[in-house]
């Protein structure tokens, strides 16, 4: 599944422009990158910083998953080697999983408790199996029977091993070892706590799913959260490279991308608006750049853009 969106970390909606062909009356530079995952767009200085800096600003307390937060966890998961991980669909072995880790709705506590459950756990599994890496995502919901502006989270992972391992062989034992970290006594929640599903499919279609799951931007204005994704160990990258365009190359790049858009079932429109390009289907754009799902070199075919490794 290929896809378009914007930058995350960009306010905006659908029909909001990806970029304009007369930003301003002097020359742009765009900085573009093919990674794995896909191609990213970027506009230095758009935000005020140098080279779309937007990790400038000193972090304070973490309060959620603010729009900053989301656009780094997306950029680490665009530079994975999803064709080294990715397995067939039916596959009774794999070398990465994702994982979904949940919750019964009852009281367990808050944040402070739900890391530490999530600690136990990556301990038990490289301690299991042989790790390679690990990429968590922790997702709030609203508690259903507790007192208002309370969560239940779930965790979403994405675990990769240094070789195959059996998908009858982790599903037994994820289930039992969160049940028992967790400490429900539910029976429920050990039958239905966790979910665990090969990774598998193109990379475009892999970005697409994660952007998904990845969930919302969230604030909690009760408590502290701490950071709410993170990586353990390290997930293997693919081959990365980069180029920079001028303002006319990257606007020759937006119109292909329009074109390809058009061709998508997965894109309802993607168009022109007051000089600027944007898509539909959701996606959220603004004036920093976009990124482009599934989307490799080709895209440069005759532009002389002169790619490098990074």
């Amino acid at each position: 599944m290929d896809s378009i969106t914007s930058l995350p970390g960009l306010q905006g909606g659908a029909g909001v422009g990806l970029v304009s062909s007369a930003i301003s009356s002097r020359e742009q530079e765009f900085t573009l990158e093919v990674l794995p995952g896909g191609l990213i767009v970027r506009r230095p200085g758009a935000c005020g910083g140098d080279n779309f800096n937007l990790d400038a600003s000193k972090r304070g307390n973490v309060r959620g998953f603010s729009a900053k937060s989301r656009r780094r966890c997306v950029d680490r998961l665009m530079r994975v080697d999803w064709q080294g991980l990715a397995s067939s669909k039916q596959a009774k072995q794999a070398r990465a999983y994702f994982v979904t880790l949940t919750y019964p709705d009852i009281d367990l506590g808050g944040f402070d408790v739900w890391k530490g459950h999530l600690d136990v756990f990556l301990k038990r599994l490289e301690r299991a199996f042989p790790v390679e890496g690990v990429f968590w995502k922790l997702e709030p919901q609203p508690q259903r029977t507790q007192e208002s502006g309370r969560f239940v989270p779930h965790y979403h992972v994405l675990v990769a091993f240094s070789g195959p391992v059996d998908k009858r062989v982790f599903r037994r034992w994820l289930s039992q070892a969160w049940f028992e970290i967790v400490g429900s006594n539910d029976p429920k929640h050990l039958k239905a706590g966790t979910q665990a599903a090969v990774v598998w499919g193109k990379p475009g279609r892999l970005m697409a799913y994660l952007s998904k799951y990845i969930g919302k931007e969230f604030e909690s204005t009760q408590e502290i959260t701490g950071r709410v994704w993170g990586e353990r160990g390290k997930l293997p990258d693919g081959q990365a490279q980069a180029c920079v365009l001028t303002e006319a190359q990257a606007v020759e790049v937006m119109r292909r991308l329009r074109a390809w858009g058009k061709r998508s079932r997965y894109l309802r429109s993607v168009g022109r608006r007051n000089n600027l390009y944007y898509v539909t289907e959701g996606a959220r754009a603004g004036p920093l750049g976009f990124i482009a799902f599934g989307v490799g070199a080709w895209i440069l075919q005759g532009l002389d853009a002169n790619l490098y490794q990074v």
